[in-house]
């Protein structure tokens, strides 16, 4: 499950809503506002994250200022109302971790961020973003791969697309592995990466910085779990994979979604991992997700949550600011300290539910 060998720092947001752009209305304090809503208050044009009434920007809890969107597009302020809802929440994720600076002072990283979980049909496939930070063209690794779970229904054969993040333009597709005119380089990479069946899909790129989807979807219209993972394999780019979180289905028992992560190191590092119920549209949401933090053997669940405010250091994760806090009351979330090592991070309807989330890992200390 653990595919990659350089170091992933992660700071991420991550939200897929489908609504096409608006344009902004004066903010009014009787207005019930949905996310994607888009105000002017003051001089500054905001966008909802989280649906409000008498919220007035620039309440980071429930909007974002659109100059911060563009920013983190590399858009010019005027080229952001061309652009759907989903190309501007999306590019939320590049924003920079809470003390201001992507890279974080601890010595330790967050590497290999991998997802096993259901991709459906249409619009309730699976799909991973991930930012590419720095000035240098970065090599990435990304693969597609049938879950080997027991107890599972399987993503046979499944298709790989990247996109670049406004979906204006598919990049690369993949259906299976062996066909790509570089299937010796990924070969070449030895181990546990090149896929494991020969119709798993994988693809070995170099990319510019900037934000990127990965979608993964069954290459007959099949559904199932499969894993998803986005791998920096450069040794010599000074640029960064920055922020993986996935949407995707999680189901009950053996058929829940679930992240695997890694810290390399010797120091400890502070994490902060959330589950969220999906915001995407024409989709069965996970309500009232449900995240528990295992140790690789699953021998010992060392962190649970279901309803992220119950946390005793609730006041933490809301001081973390911008769309870090989860969307909804009934969203977990868990802002802990790790000693290098390898982890999973389970999520799940806390009453047996099923439906589509986004689980995040990121590094924030």
């Amino acid at each position: 499950m653990f595919l990659t060998k350089n170091a992933l720092p992660i700071v991420f947001v991550f939200f897929s809503i489908t609504n096409l752009y608006a344009q902004p209305t004066s903010w009014n304090s009787a207005t019930p506002y949905n996310i994607g809503d888009l105000v002017v208050s003051g001089e500054s044009t905001y966008i909802a994250i989280s649906e409000n009434s008498n919220e007035e920007p620039p309440n980071a809890t429930y909007w974002t200022d659109l100059s911060v969107a563009a920013s983190a597009l590399g858009v010019p302020e005027e080229t952001v109302p061309t652009l759907d809802t989903t190309t501007i929440l999306d590019s939320l994720s590049a924003l920079e971790s809470p003390d201001g600076n992507p890279t974080s002072v601890s010595s330790s990283k967050i590497i290999n961020i991998s997802t096993n979980g259901y991709s459906e049909a249409g619009a309730q496939k699976m799909s991973a973003g991930f930012i590419i930070s720095g000035t240098e063209n970065l090599k990435v690794y990304i693969k597609a791969e049938k879950s080997q779970e027991s107890g599972i229904t399987p993503l046979t054969n499944p298709k790989l697309q990247v996109w670049n993040i406004s979906r204006t333009s598919m990049l690369y597709e993949n259906d299976n592995w062996g066909t790509n005119s570089n299937v010796s380089d990924i070969n070449a990479l030895g181990g546990s990466y090149p896929p494991i069946e020969s119709t798993d899909a994988a693809v070995l790129v170099t990319l510019a910085p900037g934000a990127y989807l990965v979608d993964v979807f069954g290459a007959a219209g099949n559904t199932g779990k499969a894993l998803v993972a986005v791998n920096n394999v450069d040794s010599t780019s000074s640029s960064q994979l920055i922020n993986i979180s996935t949407n995707g289905y999680a189901y009950t028992g053996a058929q829940k979604m679930s992240a695997g992560f890694i810290i390399s190191g010797t120091e400890d590092v502070k994490v902060y991992i959330k589950a969220e119920k999906s915001q995407e549209a024409g989709i069965t949401p996970l309500t009232n997700p449900k995240l528990q933090i295992w140790n690789i053997s699953r021998t010992s669940m060392l962190y649970e949550n279901d309803n992220w405010g119950t946390n005793s250091n609730v006041s933490e994760i809301n001081a973390l600011g911008g769309s870090y806090p989860p969307i909804e009351a009934t969203d977990a979330a868990v802002l802990v300290t790790l000693s290098p090592g390898a982890y999973l991070a389970d999520v799940f309807g806390a009453s047996g539910n099923v439906g589509k989330a986004l689980v995040a890992i990121n590094k924030v200390n």
